[in-house]
């Protein structure tokens, strides 16, 4: 084999791996399903009937979009990954909100250190690692650490929209428990659905009420 075809295989075998890359990075579209509980609660089990046990996330190229139904009805979180925006809608007892936030711009505030381990489990046909997350509030102090499983095989950035605890996963978390509102729940993700999502699931609804969150917030502050 001549020096010219070799050079030439190079570069062949050179793009094929970068487009092999390329296709790895994709994000993952579909419909992810976590189950919800709370096993260090002190709640009875007819208060943990009264809380989510379910939440599904859409995931599409630039957006993700969360659905938690409870007892009143349902709210749902659009976020838009390109402007970083969120708007939550909320179904409740007949009343139909859409509350838009508009994400200030970001201090520097130190990212979460992540300590990936050997120990692996499958979760819902996925090959999963085990990392310890401890994330940091704006002042630097560090905050309660995070266990939590994650796959390589689904990425998409929207998770870091989600929670931001999550930035510097190589990955997707499938099963983690965190202390919500002093609520301490864990979820674990118990359905995987890869197929193309409608951009119609990311758009607001006509008949919801619209609103932004200084809006809410101001009016607020006139009536107290």
């Amino acid at each position: 084999m001549n020096r010219k075809t070799s050079t030439l295989l190079f570069f062949i075998f050179l793009f094929s791996t970068i487009c092999f890359a390329a296709k790895d990075k994709k994000p993952f579209t579909g419909k992810i399903v976590y189950e919800i509980s709370y096993p260090d609660s002190d709640f009875t089990q007819e208060e943990i009937s009264m809380l989510p046990n379910r939440m599904t996330l859409y995931l599409g190229k630039n957006h993700l979009k969360t659905s938690i139904p409870n007892k009143l009805g349902v709210t749902e979180i659009i976020f838009n990954i390109e402007d970083h925006s969120s708007t939550a809608l909320i179904n409740s007892t007949g009343n139909k909100y859409a509350i838009t936030r508009h994400q200030k711009e970001k201090k520097d505030q130190k990212k979460p250190t992540i300590t990936i381990t050997n120990e692996t489990k499958e979760i819902s046909g996925y090959q999963c690692k085990k990392a310890f997350i401890t994330p940091y509030d704006e002042n630097g102090v560090p905050r309660p650490k995070i266990e939590v499983y994650f796959t390589e095989e689904i990425q998409h950035p929207g998770i870091f929209e989600l929670n931001p605890e999550f930035e510097g996963i190589p990955g997707f978390p499938m099963e983690y428990e965190l202390n919500n509102d002093n609520i301490p729940q864990k979820l674990k993700v118990i359905e995987v659905n890869k197929r193309s999502v409608s951009k119609k699931q990311f758009e607001i609804p006509k008949d919801y009420e619209q609103h932004q969150k200084l809006e809410i917030e101001e009016n607020y502050r006139r009536k107290n």
